[in-house]
């Protein structure tokens, strides 16, 4: 399929999820999610990730998240930083967390910045100096929703 076809259809979906229209646009996500397109694994893997017109699926969620990572997608880079950080659809693992959040800080995302200042805070003013493995961040009660770039 034509980059411009898969962007057409990928506008189509958001389109779509704007106007909570999910059960249509969940077809339209999995063929570009199936023919690899980053923009909607990242979408459908919120999809999973919130339980849109889906059951809630963490760990699918998670898989189409990092799929998306890995090809440079900055959302989904946070979304499988968060995913990462609080256990959601794998093992919880702040270095990995922490590691795609920086990825996609570097990309401009704003909110992975103020998270990962905010891990500095808190780990600052705790004085802890070693892996984040070995802390619990879920219990330091700052990771929000998982972000919705698409304004759903």
């Amino acid at each position: 399929m034509a980059t411009e076809d898969l962007l057409k259809k990928h506008d189509q979906a958001v389109v779509l999820c704007k106007e909570k229209r999910f059960a249509e646009a969940l077809p339209l996500l999995e063929e570009l999610s199936d023919n690899g397109y980053a923009a909607s694994q990242c979408a459908l893997g919120e999809c999973f990730y919130r339980g849109f017109s889906v059951t809630q699926d963490y760990p699918k969620a998670f898989n189409l998240f990092i799929k998306a990572a890995q090809q440079g997608n900055a959302i989904a880079q946070y979304n499988t930083g968060v995913c990462f950080l609080r256990g959601h659809g794998t093992e919880r693992d702040g270095d990995k967390g922490v590691e795609w959040l920086k990825r996609a800080s570097d990309q401009g995302i704003e909110q992975a910045k103020k998270l990962l200042k905010e891990i500095d805070r808190i780990l600052s003013k705790k004085k802890i100096k070693f892996s984040f493995r070995k802390i619990d961040l879920y219990d330091a009660a700052f990771f929000g929703e998982l972000a919705s770039f698409l304004f759903w």
